[in-house]
């Protein structure tokens, strides 16, 4: 079962249960993703296309999060919070920290790699979507040093 079809089935779910919140959401959700595919082949969106819908809403998401403790809309930021924990059940879970640091040094050391670029791209060949681009760069360029 791909992402998008869990997805429309949880808002279906959703409805049943009276949960409005969810229910709109994930059919927003549903909406903004099948729409990706359609535009870019006239088809259903990949799984990658989906996750990459969801890290976009989840931005926005935070976004409201961060304004809404900024100037003090305590609802605002609940429901943002609400949103976020409903939109990472979708992602697979990603790499810690340790993780992240471990995999960058095996890279690094089995690999035979000193250049910030290739190892940038073996990480995402091998771990895409599991990390944070802007933490591993940063983690890459302290391990070079």
């Amino acid at each position: 079962m791909t992402i998008l079809e869990t997805i429309k089935e949880d808002s279906l779910k959703a409805r049943k249960e009276k949960d409005s919140t969810k229910a709109s959401l994930l059919t927003t959700l549903y909406s903004e993703a099948l729409m990706v595919g359609k535009n870019k082949r006239n088809d259903v969106p990949t799984d990658e296309e989906t996750k990459a819908t969801i890290k976009k809403f989840i931005k926005n998401a935070t976004e409201v999060k961060e304004v809404s403790i900024a100037k003090g809309f305590g609802i605002e930021e609940t429901k943002a919070r609400n949103e976020i924990s409903i939109l990472e059940a979708y992602l697979p879970k990603g790499l810690s920290e340790e993780e992240l640091c471990l995999n960058i040094a095996r890279i690094i050391e089995v690999d035979k790699i000193n250049n910030l670029g290739l190892i940038m791209k073996t990480l995402k060949e091998k771990y895409n979507g599991l990390y944070d681009g802007k933490r591993a760069t940063e983690i890459v360029k302290e391990m070079l040093k």
